[in-house]
């Protein structure tokens, strides 16, 4: 009897201790995605297919006009920052533009435009998108506007002759639970 007891005593208990706890949160957890190019990228359209290359370390402009490559983003959680890099392969510096897309075809989205210094040596260089929370309210120590509005996120670059995106580095925070 006084073994009945105690469970229910006990259970009562913890019914009335769990309907003063706090309210449980996820727990957010920052994760990095690193990937090549040549995973994500091709060429905007077929005319710069001919021109278009893709090498296992890189997707490289090998025709002799500006080419246009499109690269999904692989997306998951918060989105928190893109970073892109490239390189020239011809021995002399050149100048990258690219234009990050977050957001719908149809619907609310943002293009935010970055230049790419590449110098003659080869090396790479790179350029950083920030964005925290899908579109929230949010600036960037830059003082930019936080753009990504949601998880659809593409990057579009003019490669000029001779040059190449190398791989992003994607930074997002996943939720995992309380």
């Amino acid at each position: 009897m006084s073994r009945s007891r105690n469970l229910a005593l006990s259970c009562t208990l913890a019914l009335a201790a769990s309907a003063f706890a706090p309210d449980a949160e996820a727990a957010l957890v920052e994760r990095i995605l690193y990937f090549n190019a040549s995973a994500h990228c091709q060429a905007a359209l077929p005319m710069y297919d001919g021109m278009i290359r893709k090498r296992p370390l890189a997707v490289v402009n090998e025709g002799a006009g500006t080419s246009f490559v499109t690269c999904a983003i692989p997306t998951q959680g918060r989105i928190v920052s893109l970073e892109l890099f490239a390189s020239a392969r011809g021995g002399v510096p050149a100048q990258l533009t690219c234009t990050a897309v977050s957001g719908l075809e149809s619907e609310v989205s943002h293009r935010v435009p970055r230049t790419i210094n590449l110098p003659a040596s080869g090396a790479r260089a790179g350029t950083l998108w920030w964005g925290t929370y899908y579109g929230g309210p949010l600036a960037r120590p830059t003082g930019e506007p936080n753009f990504f509005v949601g998880p659809y996120l593409a990057v579009t670059c003019a490669l000029p002759p001779a040059t190449g995106l190398n791989n992003f580095i994607l930074t997002y925070n996943e939720e995992i639970g309380a």
